[in-house]
Parts: structure tokens; C-alpha cells; sequence
């Protein structure tokens, strides 16, 4: 499987403490990072080196090991694996997520898929960043099932740390589906979806998401503090980083 990009939407649906719901369209660049290199050559404004729209920087991502610039992508991948529980060594490790855009990096959040086979994955790791703290949390799931773990990371300061994750993931070859359903109780109070088709990585199709979306990232940033707008005019209690009042 080479590299490719996903095309889809995100969603998000608040049920407490005021109902609030939203949908984007987005891309996630589909990254074999064992080889990132089979970006370069593609559109000249895709790439690993020098000033590109869009421009896979490996020093973006996994930064919790210490000096991280001097091990690989895909050393730091397994580090986090091992750090997780996950002793074992997979030969096709591939990202799921955002790219350097116009110079700037900003993801939500980073999917990293593990296995043995281009059509087959054990493991998912997500790399969770929070806005505007900047800080990231790492997720384990074991795919093709359904996982839930307590929430121990504070993502938005809307929402406080007193809930379970409970994840559903499903990733072909031609599309991926990620669904998080956060509960208390067995009380459902806020889903997100991820839905992405799969499209192969020509020129014609990195001109026509440059065209359509000129700065992912800035969209994606301009997004959150959108919505945060509209959950600050509809009362919803700021808890901040702690996720208490």
C-alpha cells in the first residue's frame, strides 16, 4: 500500500450540557512512514524537503521522547508502542493525519496504524493534542474491536475528565471509520465520527485539495475556536485545563 490521502468528514455531537453539534469536511494524508520519501515527486507542492503547501516534517510528530531528533519516525513510533504494552516489532507502520500547511503544523490528532500486512493492522495508536495547551496524550486501540479507557486527558476546557472513551474503529484499504462515544454512567454526552474515503496520490488529486482546501490547517484551527465561540455564547460552564469550574 503506498501512500494516499482520505477524503470525508468529522462530527461532533454534544448532548450535555446544552446540545450542540457540528460537521467539517477534511483530508488526512495516509503516510508510510517506514518510507516517507514516496511523497517526493508526486506535486511539486508535496513533499519532505524545502518550502512545499504541503510538506511531511518528521520532527512534527511521537515528540514525547527525549531529544526525538535523533531517532526516526518510525524508532519513536515503536518507542510509544512499547510504552503502551506493546513489545512487538510491525513491518508497515502508517500515519493517519496532518501535514505541514503553508509552513504551519496543527493536528487534533495523529492516527498511527500498526501491522504486519498493507491490508491487515493490530494496533492503532492515537497521538491526542490539546488546544491551547499544546500538550499530547497516547492513546492504545486494538482494532476491529471495540475499547473503552477512562478519559485521564484534558481536550477541551468545556468538558471536564469524568467519562470513559469508547472506541470503534474500522480501516480498510478504501475507507476508515472512527467513532468515540464519551460516557458517564453508560450516559452518552458527546460522539465523534471520522469518516474517510480512500484516494490514490496523483498530481491531479493534490491540485484539486489544494484547491479545495488552500490551508487545512488553518481551517481546522479557525474550526475549534469556532465552535468554542458558539459553546461560550450558549453558556456552556468553562472548566479550563483541569476540566473543574
Amino acid at each position: 500500500m503506498t501512500s494516499a490521502v482520505y477524503l470525508g468528514d468529522v462530527k461532533h455531537r454534544r448532548f450535555a450540557v446544552k446540545e450542540h453539534r457540528f460537521s467539517y469536511p477534511l483530508y488526512m494524508m495516509w503516510v508510510d512512514i517506514n518510507n516517507p520519501q514516496q511523497l517526493n515527486g508526486i506535486h511539486k507542492q508535496l513533499g519532505t524537503c524545502g518550502f512545499k503547501a504541503l510538506k511531511f516534517q518528521q520532527t512534527d510528530y511521537l515528540t514525547h521522547v527525549p531529544q526525538p531528533n535523533t531517532y526516526s519516525l518510525i524508532e519513536r513510533a515503536h518507542h510509544q508502542l512499547a510504552a503502551l504494552g506493546v513489545s512487538e516489532t510491525f513491518s508497515h507502520v502508517y500515519m493517519l493525519g496532518q501535514l505541514r500547511c503553508l509552513g504551519i503544523y496543527f493536528s487534533p490528532v495523529n492516527f498511527y496504524f500498526f501491522g504486519n500486512s498493507d491490508n491487515s493492522f493490530t494496533y492503532m495508536i492515537a497521538e491526542v493534542s490539546n488546544t491551547p495547551w499544546n500538550e499530547r496524550h497516547y492513546y492504545l486501540v486494538p482494532l476491529e474491536k471495540k475499547v473503552n479507557f477512562k478519559k485521564v486527558f484534558s481536550v477541551s476546557p468545556f468538558m471536564n475528565l469524568d467519562m470513559n472513551y469508547h472506541w470503534h474503529v474500522k480501516h480498510s484499504i478504501d475507507k476508515t471509520l472512527i467513532h468515540i462515544e464519551n460516557k458517564r454512567d453508560e450516559k452518552l454526552l458527546f460522539d465523534a465520527t471520522l469518516r474517510l474515503k480512500r484516494i490514490e496520490l496523483t498530481n491531479k488529486e493534490v491540485s484539486k485539495l489544494l484547491k479545495r482546501f488552500p490551508a487545512m490547517t488553518w481551517s481546522i484551527f479557525k474550526g475549534i475556536y469556532h465552535q468554542a465561540l458558539k459553546l461560550f455564547i450558549k453558556k456552556v460552564p468553562f472548566l479550563g485545563h483541569s476540566g473543574k469550574p
